[in-house]
C-alpha cells in the first residue's frame, strides 16, 4: 500500500515539475531580459553550490550520475516482476516517459534556460560584422598562417607525462574570467575541465567535449593532440559560465587563450582560428589553398598530421546521424546557424579586431 502511494505521489510530483518546467520556458523566452534573469537568480545560484561537489574530487561527475542511473533503472526493472503483464508494459512506458521528461526538464534548469539570453552575435556585435572581399580575406588568412608558424616556432611541446588537461584547465580558468567581463558576462564561476575516459570514446562520437550540466563541469576526450587541447578546454570552459551559443564558446575561447600569456596555448587557438578559415577558403582557387596548406611549417604540419592520425585510430561512429542530431538539437535551441555556428569564429574575430584597431 505505501509502496502505491509513494509511486502514485512521485508521479504526480514529477508531472508538476514537467509542467513548471514548461510554464517557465514559455515565459523565459517571452524576452532576452527573461533569458538574463534566469542566468542571474536561478543558473548562477545553482551551480555555485553544485562546484563545490564538482571540485570535491577529480572523478568526472558523469560517471558518478551513469551508475546511479544504472542502480535506479535495476531496482526498477526488480520491482516490475511482481506487476502482471498488461499493467507491466503500461508502467514502463509511463515511468520512462515520465523519467526522460524529468531528466530533460533538469537540463534547462541546471542550464539549457541560458539559450534564452541574447547571443553574443546580437549583445555584443549587434549582427553586424566586418565586411571583407577575396583579396582581404586571403590577406588575413596569410597572416593567420605566419602568426601559427612564428607560435609553434617559438614554443616547445608539453611533456606527455603531466596531466596537462588539469594544467590547462586551473590556467585558462584565470584567463576567462579577465575575458568575460569584457562581453558583461558573470565571471563568478569556478567551472573545471576533465578528461572523461575511455580514450577515444568522445572522438568516436565526432566530438572532442562536451559540457555535463548535471555535473557543473566539462569533459575532453584524453585522446586529442596536445596542439588541441588548450582551445578545446577553452570552449568548454566558457559554456561552464552560461554561454550555449558554439561560435560564442569558440570565440571566448580563443580570446582566453590568447590572453594565457603562454605561447603553446596561444598557437592551439591560432591553429584553430586559422583552420576555420581554411574551411572558409574552400571556395578558392585550389592552387592558392594547396600553397597556403604548404606555407605551414613543418611543426604544424606535424601536428596536423598527428591530429588526422587520431581520426583514423577513432574513426566516428555514424557522423552523419551525430552531426544531424546535434544540429537539430541546436536549431531547436534557437542556435544561429545550428552547427555552422562553430564556424562563425573567424568574422567574430575580424570584426573584434577591427574595431580594437580603430579605438
Amino acid at each position: 500500500m505505501l509502496k502505491h502511494i509513494f509511486s502514485r505521489w512521485s508521479f504526480i510530483l514529477s508531472l508538476i515539475f514537467i509542467l513548471l518546467t514548461a510554464v517557465f520556458g514559455i515565459w523565459v523566452n517571452l524576452k532576452p531580459s527573461h533569458g538574463e534573469w534566469y542566468n542571474d537568480h536561478i543558473f548562477l545560484n545553482l551551480n555555485h553550490y553544485w562546484q563545490y561537489i564538482s571540485h570535491f574530487t577529480d572523478v568526472p561527475l558523469f560517471w558518478v550520475v551513469f551508475w546511479i542511473l544504472m542502480i535506479v533503472l535495476f531496482t526498477w526493472l526488480l520491482g516490475l516482476r511482481h506487476s502482471d503483464a498488461k499493467k507491466k508494459w503500461l508502467l514502463v512506458i509511463v515511468d520512462l516517459l515520465t523519467f526522460m521528461a524529468s531528466g530533460i526538464a533538469l537540463f534547462y534548469w541546471f542550464w539549457g534556460f541560458n539559450y534564452s539570453k541574447p547571443s553574443l552575435s546580437a549583445s555584443y556585435f549587434e549582427y553586424k560584422y566586418t565586411d571583407i572581399d577575396t583579396t582581404e580575406f586571403k590577406k588575413i588568412w596569410a597572416r593567420q598562417g605566419q602568426k601559427v608558424n612564428y607560435l609553434r616556432g617559438k614554443s616547445t611541446e608539453p611533456d606527455s607525462s603531466k596531466n596537462w588537461t588539469a594544467i590547462y584547465s586551473h590556467h585558462l580558468q584565470k584567463s576567462i574570467k579577465t575575458v568575460l567581463p569584457i562581453f558583461n558576462i558573470d565571471s563568478s564561476l569556478n567551472p573545471i575541465c576533465k578528461e572523461l575516459s575511455p580514450q577515444g570514446s568522445l572522438l568516436r562520437l565526432n566530438t572532442a567535449g562536451f559540457y555535463f550540466p548535471y555535473g557543473s563541469e566539462s569533459y575532453i576526450d584524453p585522446g586529442l593532440h596536445i596542439s588541441q587541447k588548450p582551445f578545446v578546454i577553452a570552449h568548454e570552459l566558457a559554456h561552464g559560465y552560461g554561454v550555449t551559443d558554439e561560435g560564442d564558446a569558440n570565440f571566448l575561447g580563443y580570446l582566453t587563450c590568447l590572453k594565457s600569456g603562454d605561447r603553446f596555448v596561444q598557437y592551439s587557438a591560432e591553429l584553430g582560428l586559422w583552420l576555420y578559415m581554411a574551411r572558409d577558403a574552400r571556395g578558392l582557387d585550389k592552387n592558392y589553398q594547396t600553397k597556403m596548406w604548404k606555407n605551414l611549417s613543418q611543426k604544424v604540419q606535424d601536428d596536423l598530421a598527428a591530429r588526422q592520425m587520431l581520426d583514423q585510430t577513432y574513426p566516428a561512429i555514424m557522423p552523419t546521424v551525430r552531426d544531424f542530431i546535434y544540429g537539430s538539437y541546436l536549431s531547436l535551441n534557437q542556435v544561429e546557424g545550428g552547427l555552422e555556428s562553430y564556424s562563425r569564429l573567424v568574422k567574430m574575430v575580424i570584426t573584434y579586431n577591427k574595431e580594437k584597431q580603430k579605438r
